[in-house]
């Protein structure tokens, strides 16, 4: 009888298997209960299985604080297990993505030593999320060290470049740009707000118009109507008033239910005033 239970228990353990591989969440749910089941099993190997699993069926279903207490409770029963050591990277994950930044931290940070490049990534992410920019600016520069070409080092870079943003260190914002002429592509209009943001900090407004322009170019950006504005004023600081009315009108015709959009016509009607053209402001006005 004893062998038999044994049997249906591992048949459950496939059968499991099976249901949480499905795209339907009905089956990874059914999946979920069997493998929660199975945890209280007295075969002690099976029941770390189950754990796992389970574990991981919440993790990939993004129900991060579920995750966390069944990767928790594996380690608690399971110290020495193969799974709690497999499960580590998991759990530093679902305490990051659930805002947990100091437990992720304190998951993660030893992880290194594995060499594990998401490991790296969070301990550097989770310094940033629990402001200790110093920190955090160091990890994330061992990290890019470690791994220059890894998954995360585009994120990775664009980062760090905020770190220095937010510590005002223009000037060092300013030499990432120009040493990366071409940042990331998932992340280049970040990149370049922090770059206009810097240059104007640093009265550089070539530098900053160009920059601008380029956050502006990108117009499925959501960073593209103040990088506008931005645009705007900066040509307003150089003197080109037609320029700044044209961009100001821009901002109303692009996005006419925006934040900017009355206060950008204003504005370019003054600038047309400026540009002598009265005409024009009234159409504005």
């Amino acid at each position: 009888l004893a062998g038999s239970n044994e049997m249906a228990r591992v048949a459950s353990m496939r059968g499991a298997g099976l249901l949480a591989a499905s795209s339907n969440a009905e089956d990874r749910k059914q999946a979920l209960i069997t493998y929660l089941n199975l945890a209280h099993s007295p075969d002690p190997q099976l029941a770390e299985e189950a754990l796992f699993f389970a574990g991981i069926i919440r993790y990939r279903d993004g129900r991060y604080p579920a995750a966390v207490s069944v990767f928790r409770t594996l380690s608690d029963k399971f110290p020495d297990s193969p799974r709690t050591r497999e499960s580590a990277i998991y759990a530093a994950w679902a305490n990051y993505l659930s805002g947990r930044a100091t437990e992720a931290l304190e998951i993660a940070s030893p992880l290194r030593d594995r060499n594990l490049e998401d490991a790296w990534y969070i301990t550097a992410a989770s310094l940033k999320a629990l402001e200790r920019r110093a920190d955090a600016k160091a990890a994330y520069d061992a990290a890019l060290a470690k791994f220059p070409k890894g998954r995360y080092a585009d994120v990775e870079w664009t980062d760090r470049l905020e770190l220095l943003a937010s510590t005002g260190d223009h000037a060092g914002v300013l030499a990432e740009l120009k040493a990366r002429v071409n940042p990331p592509k998932g992340t280049a209009d970040r990149a370049w707000s922090y770059g206009y943001e810097a240059a104007i900090a640093m009265t550089n407004y070539p530098s900053a118009i160009e920059f601008a322009r380029l956050v502006a170019g990108k117009a499925d950006s959501p960073l593209a109507p103040n990088a506008h504005h931005s645009l705007a004023w900066l040509l307003e600081k150089t003197g080109d008033w037609r320029g700044a009315a044209g961009t100001y009108r821009r901002i109303a015709e692009q996005w006419p239910k925006g934040d900017l959009a009355a206060q950008s016509l204003y504005q370019a009607g003054v600038a047309e005033t400026k540009a002598h053209r009265p005409e024009q402001a009234r159409n504005d006005w």
